[in-house]
């Protein structure tokens, strides 16, 4: 039940990782977009 509990919280904190990554490319996209201009 340990390991369960693990891989849990791995998945929860890789779903946080995930959201920060795509938020953080996100906004150098639109920050490259907007210096194109």
């Amino acid at each position: 039940m340990k390991q369960h509990g693990f891989y849990h919280s791995l998945e929860k904190y890789y779903n946080l990782y995930i959201f920060i990554i795509t938020k953080y490319l996100l906004q150098n996209q639109a920050d490259m977009l907007q210096s194109k201009f």
